[in-house]
Formats: C-alpha cells, structure tokens, sequence
C-alpha cells in the first residue's frame, strides 16, 4: 500500500515523500528507522480528490513552469525535478496535483500524458506545448517560453483588476446615494405629493412606490438584489459565453470583410 507522508529529520526540518508499505505500523518503523519522526501519513491517492477540479491560477501556472525550466536547465531529471516540487510546496491543492504528477511519470507515461490526465486542471497549450518539447529534446526550453508567457498574462490580468477598482468603487457608491435617495429622501416628500390634487408623472409615482417596496420589504428586496447580481456576475464568468461573443464578434469581422462589401455607411452610387 502506498502513503504520502510528512515526517521531521533529527533537524527538524519537514520533508515529504511517498513509500510503499503494508501499513502504518510498518510506516512508522520506516521511518524511525531512518531517524525520522512521522507527523502526517495518508493513503496516496486519497488526499487529491478535494483538489482535482481545481484549475491552477495563471501565477500559480507560472511559478510551476518557471521552477521546472530552472531545474531542467540545470540537469536535474524530470521525476527528481517534480518530486522537489513536491517536498517545497507549502500548498495542499498544488501539492497534491504535485503527486499524481511524480506518481504517472514514475509509473512510465511522459509528462505530457501526466499532464493530460489531469486536463481539468493544466490548460490544453501547456499539454500541447509540452508534448513539443519532449518530441523535439527541448522541454526545458518550451517550459521557460510557458513560464515567460504566463507571467505575461498574470501581470495583464493584475492591471486590469487594477484598472477596474476605481470603476467598480464609484459604481457602487453611485448605487448607493440613490437607494439613499430613494429610502431616505424621497419619503419626506410623500405627504406633500399625497396632500395635493395633481397627478404625479409615472416616473415620480414608480419611484414612490419603489420606495415603499424597499423600506416595508427590505428583507425581500435585499436578498434578491444580491442573488441577481451574484447571478449575473456567474453569468457573464461562464466561459461558452465568452466563447459565444468570440464567435459572434469573428463572424461580424468576417462578414464585412466579405469581398464586394462595402464598408457601413456607404452605397454604390
């Protein structure tokens, strides 16, 4: 039986590592054997379920590139580089895709069938890229092209968030002064439109009655506000929707590159 385990040296420094034993007493002797003591042992295999439908980030995707590129360049093989990774990685979720990795390449598959196996997890053009660079001797450097690359998008990524705090924070605030407006406000002028004979415009009289809504049902109001925006923002993340307005936006370029259109605006006359 094989199990992931975490021990301290006479150090105390923390290592990882993977062993083939009938149990955990057996684990145990092992490892006082070898001076250690065992802290954590799990079955292998049962620790990555948790993390298996997790897509690593875009930096977390740079650093493992980056780190294999480093160690590859420098002539470490790729079962030792991976199980290095193994032992530094402070994270779970990384540390048991780490695992699988060592485990389907120690058994013999190449490292882009590893990665493949988890396709939910590494994006296609790593896959694609890897299984390149192994057919042409050159991994270490298609893993530093991947490392450069997704650098590149998680710097990208970081500006545009950044660039849409501010957007976002007067969005809100903008929201906020007119439900304000509308709960606060607007009421102290209710008596005075109700006390006259003219009939209110339909806009005034909406806002009056949304204004009711909120401040008799709030408890209402409040939750669903919130569930349409979660639903929207789920919405609008789904990637067949980008996928759809990719589409549609390429088929529009298509269509009024077609030879003999004109360009919008214009007539044959």
């Amino acid at each position: 039986m094989r199990y992931s385990y975490q021990a301290l040296d006479q150090s105390g420094t923390r290592i990882k590592g993977i062993i083939d034993v009938d149990n955990l007493e057996a684990l145990r002797a092992s490892m006082k054997s070898q001076g250690y003591y065992l802290i954590d042992a799990i079955k292998a295999g049962t620790e990555t379920k948790l993390h298996r439908n997790k897509r690593l980030r875009v930096k977390e995707l740079a650093l493992f590139c980056r780190q294999m590129s480093a160690m590859l360049h420098a002539g470490v093989t790729l079962i030792r580089a991976l199980d290095i990774l193994y032992q530094q990685s402070e994270s779970p979720k990384l540390n048991g895709i780490l695992k699988v990795l060592y485990e389907d390449v120690q058994k013999g598959d190449m490292f882009s069938e590893a990665l493949r196996k988890q396709s939910d997890i590494f994006p296609p053009l790593l896959v694609a890229m890897v299984e390149s660079g192994e057919a042409g001797g050159i991994l270490d450097g298609v893993m530093e092209r991947l490392a450069t690359q997704y650098e590149s998008d998680a710097k990208l990524q970081s500006k545009i968030k950044g660039a849409m705090v501010y957007p976002c924070f007067v969005g809100a605030i903008a929201v906020l002064a007119v439900v304000g407006l509308i709960v606060f406000v607007l009421p102290t002028f209710i008596s005075m439109y109700e006390g006259s004979s003219v009939e209110l415009p339909a806009l005034t009289s909406a806002l009056i009655w949304l204004s009711n809504l909120i401040r008799s049902r709030w408890y209402i109001v409040v939750p669903a506000a919130i569930a349409m925006v979660f639903g929207i923002s789920m919405f609008f993340s789904r990637p067949r929707l980008g996928l759809i307005i990719d589409f549609m936006a390429d088929r529009e370029h298509i269509f009024n590159n077609l030879p003999g259109r004109l360009p919008p605006g214009k007539s044959r006359l």
